[in-house]
């Protein structure tokens, strides 16, 4: 994700969503929240979420609020076709992650495939890392899955920042606890691998 509403439009606009590099049929990433063991009832926001299909996992394993976020309004409308049958269990944010309006102390669980590694400005990741704090209850977790350093350069023709388990931590801050951690390759409908590593994190103070 950019902060660039129009270059995500046009993606979903002109491309059929199963057939972009980051989809994935079954998220990966839900194996960290299985391991969570969190409550049914405990609050979940997707960020950059885009026409996943991870809210309907979440919905089908029987959480019950979550809230899915894009910059892209027609990447929402492909979700909600995934989740017709849920809608009241799910909360649609369309806007930049990184200035929306997010309630205060209210969020267990933070979860970001491909967000975080568009932030390539000092600032934005500042303005994201606050967006966390706030919105995130104390001892509420953060997952954050973003290409590592032998991962592309680029994603959706546009730069993007690499991570490893320490420069991630050390960009989140102390008020982050890494709690677990993995890489993998994901493998784009295309064929072609890039690996990830995906971090799970505690907040242990604001």
């Amino acid at each position: 994700m950019s902060n660039n509403k129009t270059h995500w439009e046009n993606i979903y606009k002109n491309n059929n969503f199963k057939n972009v590099s980051w989809f994935q049929e079954k998220p990966t990433t839900i194996s960290f929240i299985d391991n969570l063991n969190l409550s049914k009832d405990c609050k979940i926001i997707d960020v950059g979420a885009g026409a996943s299909y991870l809210g309907k996992t979440l919905i089908d394993k029987g959480y019950k609020n979550i809230t899915i976020n894009d910059i892209s309004a027609l990447s929402i409308e492909i979700s909600q076709s995934h989740n017709i049958h849920n809608l009241k269990k799910v909360s649609f944010l369309i806007g930049d992650i990184t200035n929306l309006k997010l309630p205060k102390n209210y969020f267990n669980l933070w979860h970001d495939r491909a967000v975080f590694h568009f932030l390539t400005e000092k600032e934005k990741r500042e303005k994201y890392i606050n967006q966390i704090r706030k919105s995130l209850l104390i001892h509420g977790y953060i997952i954050i899955s973003v290409f590592s350093l032998d991962g592309p350069k680029k994603c959706s023709s546009l730069t993007i920042k690499q991570y490893d388990e320490t420069t991630l931590s050390s960009e989140l801050g102390e008020c982050f606890k890494l709690i677990n951690f993995s890489y993998s390759n994901h493998l784009t409908p295309s064929n072609k691998k890039q690996n990830f590593i995906t971090c799970c994190f505690k907040l242990i103070k604001k």
